[in-house]
């Protein structure tokens, strides 16, 4: 079974923030909309869609799975699909660094160096590195794909939020008579 490893305090403070930011749109969009212009409304909304898909690209959506056939690194606007073949190793420090064969190196989003965490003597670090190390398999077998790496920034849900939210400000504009 994969398991998925996070930053807890920033993926805690972007739902968090999500939350915030998705209050913020309601109350924009349904309980104050006879105070400004549809224009206006529709700004707001799209501004605080903006701040939403930030939040969820940089806190959300970051994480490392590992599972038995390797690695998917998921940063803000990367996915890599990892074979466990094509992983030379793994070190930790302040930062988690994935090596591969080819020499190329993966800084994951999730498990980069921060104040907070050289505070703590880079404990997220640490832990992420031992479960990876825990599930690497002694002897890999090659993978068709040993590494896949493509641009991940979620566009087509978040687009889909952006319309939704577009027809829910202009429908409640309609109907409140102006």
């Amino acid at each position: 079974m994969p398991v998925t490893l996070r930053r807890p305090s920033t993926y805690t403070m972007s739902l968090l923030g999500l939350i915030f930011v998705t209050f913020v749109a309601v109350f924009g969009a349904v309980i104050v909309p006879s105070a400004s212009r549809l224009i206006d409304q529709i700004l707001v909304v799209t501004v605080v869609w903006l701040v939403g898909w930030f939040v969820w690209l940089t806190g959300v959506k970051p994480r490392i799975v590992v599972g038995e056939a390797g690695l998917v690194v998921v940063g803000w606007f990367v996915r890599w699909d990892i074979a466990w073949s094509a992983v030379r190793s793994v070190t930790g420090g302040r930062a988690l660094v994935i090596t591969l064969d080819d020499g190329q190196e993966i800084a994951p989003t999730v498990a980069g160096g921060s104040m907070i965490s050289t505070v703590t003597r880079n404990v997220t670090q640490r832990r992420m590195l031992a479960v990876i190390e825990a599930r690497r398999p002694a002897a890999a077998e090659p993978a068709d794909t040993p590494v896949r790496r493509r641009i991940d920034v979620q566009a087509i849900p978040f687009l889909a939020v952006f319309v939704v939210l577009i027809v829910v400000t202009v429908t409640v504009y309609r109907t409140t008579g102006r």
